[in-house]
């Protein structure tokens, strides 16, 4: 199951973070949240997602300024770059008056991993009862995707989910 999930999370890579960057990023410019700080909405959307057509022991982990998605067979992080940006990285993901690439945003994303299985030290750090489980806000709109394993499928669900699971997840007080 893992090389079914890490393979889908590489289909979905560049698309999924590029919508995350662009939806906060430049739609909103940043009144909802910023990419790439928007980790907790961006764990639950995945989790949610994961948790409905992959493997149902995905839940959204809460940490110390971090969220990550995290099942039995491992966790799934798109947004753990942040912890590596420079000060004027940082400065330029806040600014809404020039726009990323689809290809700076990637390259930024692809910098760290994005899966990382339960063999890994940092698995069995976040998979502890220290870290509390987040309510997942985006499985009634997974549910309703007919394809789940494509690109489109998940973009489609994307697009339907982001902005309520983006607003459940602040007011659920994640950030």
């Amino acid at each position: 199951m893992s090389e079914k999930i890490r393979d889908f999370c590489e289909l979905i890579a560049e698309d999924y973070t590029y919508y995350l960057y662009h939806f906060f990023n430049v739609v909103h410019r940043g009144e909802l949240n910023t990419f790439p700080w928007c980790c907790h909405a961006s764990a639950n959307l995945i989790s949610s997602y994961l948790k409905v057509h992959f493997d149902d022991s995905f839940v959204h982990k809460k940490m110390p300024a971090h969220g990550v998605s995290i099942g039995c067979t491992g966790y799934v992080d798109f947004t753990e770059f942040q912890f590596q940006l420079s000060t004027e990285q940082k400065h330029n993901f806040n600014m809404t008056t020039k726009a990323f690439t689809k290809d700076e945003i990637s390259k930024f994303v692809r910098s760290q991993p994005i899966f990382y299985s339960n063999e890994t030290t940092d698995y069995q750090i976040f998979n502890t009862s220290l870290f509390e489980e987040c309510p997942l806000f985006g499985i009634e709109f997974a549910k309703k995707i007919k394809y789940p394993q494509t690109l489109d499928g998940f973009m489609e669900y994307v697009e339907n989910a982001i902005e309520k699971v983006g607003e459940r997840v602040v007011n659920a007080g994640a950030y």
